[in-house]
Protein backbone atom coordinates (compact mmCIF):
# COMPACT_ATOMS: atom_id res chain seq x y z
CA UNK A 1 0.00 0.00 0.00
CA UNK A 2 1.42 3.41 -0.97
CA UNK A 3 1.85 6.31 1.41
CA UNK A 4 -0.92 8.89 1.20
CA UNK A 5 0.87 12.09 0.15
CA UNK A 6 -1.68 14.29 1.89
CA UNK A 7 -1.83 12.36 5.14
CA UNK A 8 -1.23 14.56 8.17
CA UNK A 9 2.09 12.79 8.85
CA UNK A 10 3.38 13.51 5.34
CA UNK A 11 2.10 17.09 5.36
CA UNK A 12 3.98 17.74 8.59
CA UNK A 13 7.10 15.92 7.41
CA UNK A 14 7.33 18.17 4.36
CA UNK A 15 7.35 21.07 6.80
CA UNK A 16 10.17 19.57 8.86
CA UNK A 17 8.17 17.96 11.66
CA UNK A 18 8.03 14.35 12.78
CA UNK A 19 4.71 13.40 14.33
CA UNK A 20 5.57 10.95 17.12
CA UNK A 21 1.99 10.46 18.31
CA UNK A 22 -1.53 11.49 17.34
CA UNK A 23 -5.18 10.48 17.70
CA UNK A 24 -4.85 8.76 21.11
CA UNK A 25 -8.09 7.05 22.07
CA UNK A 26 -7.38 6.06 25.67
CA UNK A 27 -8.79 9.31 27.09
CA UNK A 28 -11.90 9.44 24.91
CA UNK A 29 -15.23 8.60 26.50
CA UNK A 30 -15.68 5.69 24.09
CA UNK A 31 -14.87 2.19 25.42
CA UNK A 32 -12.74 -0.23 23.41
CA UNK A 33 -14.57 -1.87 20.55
CA UNK A 34 -16.97 1.06 20.17
CA UNK A 35 -18.72 0.70 16.82
CA UNK A 36 -18.55 3.31 14.07
CA UNK A 37 -22.34 3.54 14.16
CA UNK A 38 -22.19 4.47 17.85
CA UNK A 39 -19.38 6.96 17.22
CA UNK A 40 -21.49 8.58 14.52
CA UNK A 41 -24.38 8.91 16.97
CA UNK A 42 -22.23 10.62 19.60
CA UNK A 43 -20.53 12.79 16.98
CA UNK A 44 -23.94 14.23 16.13
CA UNK A 45 -24.71 14.76 19.81
CA UNK A 46 -21.32 16.33 20.52
CA UNK A 47 -21.94 19.03 17.94
CA UNK A 48 -24.63 20.30 20.34
CA UNK A 49 -23.39 22.71 23.00
CA UNK A 50 -25.97 21.47 25.53
CA UNK A 51 -24.71 17.89 25.24
CA UNK A 52 -21.10 18.99 25.64
CA UNK A 53 -22.07 20.77 28.86
CA UNK A 54 -23.92 17.64 29.99
CA UNK A 55 -20.85 15.53 29.28
CA UNK A 56 -18.54 17.91 31.15
CA UNK A 57 -20.72 17.57 34.23
CA UNK A 58 -20.80 13.79 33.81
CA UNK A 59 -17.00 13.69 33.80
CA UNK A 60 -16.90 16.08 36.75
CA UNK A 61 -19.12 13.71 38.79
CA UNK A 62 -17.61 10.63 37.14
CA UNK A 63 -17.41 8.45 40.28
CA UNK A 64 -21.06 8.79 41.32
CA UNK A 65 -24.00 10.60 39.75
CA UNK A 66 -27.66 10.34 38.81
CA UNK A 67 -29.84 12.10 36.27
CA UNK A 68 -30.67 15.10 38.47
CA UNK A 69 -26.95 15.84 38.93
CA UNK A 70 -26.62 16.34 35.17
CA UNK A 71 -29.77 18.36 34.49
CA UNK A 72 -28.29 21.85 34.90
CA UNK A 73 -28.17 22.45 31.15
CA UNK A 74 -30.94 20.12 30.00
CA UNK A 75 -34.23 18.80 31.33
CA UNK A 76 -34.37 15.89 33.77
CA UNK A 77 -36.15 13.91 31.06
CA UNK A 78 -33.33 14.53 28.58
CA UNK A 79 -30.68 13.75 31.19
CA UNK A 80 -32.40 10.45 31.98
CA UNK A 81 -32.55 9.60 28.27
CA UNK A 82 -28.85 10.31 27.79
CA UNK A 83 -27.93 8.19 30.82
CA UNK A 84 -29.97 5.22 29.61
CA UNK A 85 -28.34 5.37 26.18
CA UNK A 86 -24.83 5.79 27.57
CA UNK A 87 -25.31 2.86 29.94
CA UNK A 88 -26.44 0.70 27.03
CA UNK A 89 -23.38 1.77 25.03
CA UNK A 90 -20.96 1.02 27.86
CA UNK A 91 -19.84 4.61 28.46
CA UNK A 92 -21.21 4.57 32.01
CA UNK A 93 -22.16 1.75 34.35
CA UNK A 94 -24.62 1.36 37.19
CA UNK A 95 -23.40 1.28 40.80
CA UNK A 96 -25.09 0.98 44.20
CA UNK A 97 -27.98 3.20 45.17
CA UNK A 98 -29.31 3.57 41.65
CA UNK A 99 -26.41 5.79 40.68
CA UNK A 100 -23.88 5.57 37.87
CA UNK A 101 -20.18 6.07 37.24
CA UNK A 102 -18.05 6.68 34.18
CA UNK A 103 -16.85 3.33 32.85
CA UNK A 104 -13.35 4.45 31.86
CA UNK A 105 -11.33 5.59 34.87
CA UNK A 106 -8.67 7.06 32.54
CA UNK A 107 -11.03 9.82 31.44
CA UNK A 108 -10.39 12.79 33.73
CA UNK A 109 -11.48 15.65 31.48
CA UNK A 110 -13.53 16.45 28.41
CA UNK A 111 -10.50 17.84 26.55
CA UNK A 112 -9.52 14.78 24.49
CA UNK A 113 -13.08 14.04 23.41
CA UNK A 114 -13.53 17.68 22.41
CA UNK A 115 -10.36 17.50 20.31
CA UNK A 116 -11.72 14.35 18.67
CA UNK A 117 -15.02 15.95 17.70
CA UNK A 118 -13.36 19.09 16.27
CA UNK A 119 -11.01 16.95 14.16
CA UNK A 120 -14.05 14.99 12.96
CA UNK A 121 -15.82 18.25 12.08
CA UNK A 122 -12.96 19.11 9.73
CA UNK A 123 -13.12 15.68 8.15
CA UNK A 124 -16.89 15.30 7.87
CA UNK A 125 -18.18 18.83 7.41
CA UNK A 126 -15.33 20.35 5.38
CA UNK A 127 -13.62 17.35 3.76
CA UNK A 128 -10.23 18.14 5.30
CA UNK A 129 -7.71 15.59 6.63
CA UNK A 130 -7.32 16.22 10.36
CA UNK A 131 -5.76 14.75 13.50
CA UNK A 132 -5.99 15.52 17.20
CA UNK A 133 -3.60 15.65 20.15
CA UNK A 134 -0.40 15.58 18.13
CA UNK A 135 3.15 15.52 19.47
CA UNK A 136 5.75 16.95 17.08
CA UNK A 137 9.36 16.00 17.71
CA UNK A 138 10.96 19.17 16.32
CA UNK A 139 8.52 21.67 17.85
CA UNK A 140 10.53 23.66 20.40
CA UNK A 141 7.36 25.09 21.92
CA UNK A 142 6.63 21.87 23.78
CA UNK A 143 3.15 20.62 24.55
CA UNK A 144 0.71 18.89 22.26
CA UNK A 145 -1.05 20.43 19.28
CA UNK A 146 -4.79 20.02 19.86
CA UNK A 147 -5.96 19.74 16.24
CA UNK A 148 -4.10 20.06 12.94
CA UNK A 149 -5.94 19.98 9.62
CA UNK A 150 -5.09 20.48 5.95
CA UNK A 151 -7.35 22.64 3.80
CA UNK A 152 -6.74 23.45 0.12
CA UNK A 153 -2.97 23.38 0.55
CA UNK A 154 -3.08 25.26 3.84
CA UNK A 155 -1.99 23.95 7.23
CA UNK A 156 -4.56 24.76 9.92
CA UNK A 157 -3.81 24.61 13.65
CA UNK A 158 -6.47 24.85 16.36
CA UNK A 159 -6.01 25.37 20.08
CA UNK A 160 -9.12 24.26 21.98
CA UNK A 161 -10.37 25.26 25.41
CA UNK A 162 -13.26 23.26 26.82
CA UNK A 163 -13.39 25.04 30.18
CA UNK A 164 -15.16 28.40 30.75
CA UNK A 165 -13.23 31.62 29.96
CA UNK A 166 -12.71 32.36 33.66
CA UNK A 167 -10.49 29.27 33.89
CA UNK A 168 -8.25 30.24 30.95
CA UNK A 169 -4.99 31.80 32.13
CA UNK A 170 -2.50 34.14 30.51
CA UNK A 171 0.16 31.43 30.31
CA UNK A 172 -2.15 29.29 28.16
CA UNK A 173 -2.60 32.03 25.56
CA UNK A 174 1.14 32.76 25.61
CA UNK A 175 1.81 29.04 25.08
CA UNK A 176 -0.58 29.09 22.12
CA UNK A 177 1.55 31.82 20.54
CA UNK A 178 4.67 29.72 21.16
CA UNK A 179 3.12 26.80 19.29
CA UNK A 180 1.95 29.05 16.45
CA UNK A 181 5.47 30.41 15.97
CA UNK A 182 6.95 26.91 16.18
CA UNK A 183 4.55 25.36 13.66
CA UNK A 184 4.01 28.43 11.45
CA UNK A 185 0.61 27.30 10.14
CA UNK A 186 -1.15 29.12 7.34
CA UNK A 187 -4.18 29.55 9.59
CA UNK A 188 -4.48 29.40 13.38
CA UNK A 189 -7.73 29.29 15.36
CA UNK A 190 -8.17 29.64 19.12
CA UNK A 191 -11.54 28.07 19.94
CA UNK A 192 -13.12 28.58 23.35
CA UNK A 193 -16.12 26.27 23.80
CA UNK A 194 -18.47 28.78 25.37
CA UNK A 195 -21.50 30.90 24.55
CA UNK A 196 -20.19 33.65 26.83
CA UNK A 197 -18.58 36.90 25.71
CA UNK A 198 -14.99 36.73 24.49
CA UNK A 199 -14.21 40.43 24.78
CA UNK A 200 -14.19 40.53 28.58
CA UNK A 201 -11.48 37.92 29.23
CA UNK A 202 -10.09 36.05 26.23
CA UNK A 203 -9.49 39.11 24.04
CA UNK A 204 -7.71 40.84 26.92
CA UNK A 205 -5.43 37.81 27.33
CA UNK A 206 -4.56 37.98 23.63
CA UNK A 207 -3.82 41.69 23.79
CA UNK A 208 -1.49 41.06 26.72
CA UNK A 209 0.24 38.19 24.89
CA UNK A 210 0.75 40.39 21.83
CA UNK A 211 2.31 43.11 23.97
CA UNK A 212 4.57 40.56 25.67
CA UNK A 213 5.85 39.36 22.31
CA UNK A 214 5.91 42.53 20.21
CA UNK A 215 5.95 45.40 22.71
CA UNK A 216 3.40 47.94 23.88
CA UNK A 217 2.88 49.39 20.41
CA UNK A 218 1.87 45.99 19.03
CA UNK A 219 -1.85 46.63 19.37
CA UNK A 220 -1.62 49.38 16.76
CA UNK A 221 0.08 47.05 14.30
CA UNK A 222 -1.79 43.90 15.31
CA UNK A 223 -5.16 44.96 16.78
CA UNK A 224 -7.57 42.30 17.97
CA UNK A 225 -10.56 43.25 15.87
CA UNK A 226 -14.13 42.03 16.08
CA UNK A 227 -15.37 40.41 12.87
CA UNK A 228 -18.92 39.57 13.89
CA UNK A 229 -20.50 38.95 17.29
CA UNK A 230 -17.92 37.07 19.40
CA UNK A 231 -15.59 36.15 16.54
CA UNK A 232 -12.29 38.06 16.45
CA UNK A 233 -9.13 38.13 14.37
CA UNK A 234 -5.54 39.28 14.59
CA UNK A 235 -4.21 40.04 11.13
CA UNK A 236 -5.57 37.80 8.38
CA UNK A 237 -4.52 34.36 9.67
CA UNK A 238 -5.30 34.15 13.38
CA UNK A 239 -8.87 33.82 14.62
CA UNK A 240 -10.30 33.84 18.14
CA UNK A 241 -13.77 32.32 18.33
CA UNK A 242 -16.34 30.83 20.65
CA UNK A 243 -18.97 28.18 19.90
CA UNK A 244 -22.09 30.37 19.74
CA UNK A 245 -24.24 29.58 17.84
CA UNK A 246 -22.44 26.43 16.86
CA UNK A 247 -18.91 25.20 16.24
CA UNK A 248 -19.40 24.14 12.62
CA UNK A 249 -20.67 27.51 11.41
CA UNK A 250 -18.00 29.43 13.36
CA UNK A 251 -15.16 27.30 12.01
CA UNK A 252 -16.72 27.62 8.56
CA UNK A 253 -16.73 31.40 8.95
CA UNK A 254 -12.99 31.35 9.70
CA UNK A 255 -12.21 29.13 6.71
CA UNK A 256 -14.29 31.29 4.37
CA UNK A 257 -12.78 34.51 5.71
CA UNK A 258 -9.25 33.12 5.35
CA UNK A 259 -9.78 31.86 1.81
CA UNK A 260 -11.30 35.18 0.70
CA UNK A 261 -8.68 37.40 2.34
CA UNK A 262 -6.92 40.15 0.41
CA UNK A 263 -8.71 39.48 -2.84
CA UNK A 264 -8.72 42.34 -5.33
CA UNK A 265 -10.72 40.75 -8.10
CA UNK A 266 -13.39 42.54 -10.15
CA UNK A 267 -16.25 40.70 -8.44
CA UNK A 268 -15.58 42.27 -5.03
Amino acid sequence: MGVEKNSIDMILRRRGFTCTSKNPRENLIFPKGFSKKSEDYYYRLLKKYSFRLFLRDLIKFRDSFEAKDLSKYCSLQTSTKYIRTMEKDGIIKRIKGGKFKLALEEVKSFGDTFEWVVAKIFEREFGCPAAWNLTLKEARSGGDFDVIAFMEGNLVYLELKSSPPKHVEQKEVSAFFERVFALKPDLAIFLEDTHLRMKDKIVVLFETALQERFGKSSLKKFPVRRLVKELFAVGERLYIINSHRDIVSNIGFCLKSFLQRDREDFWE
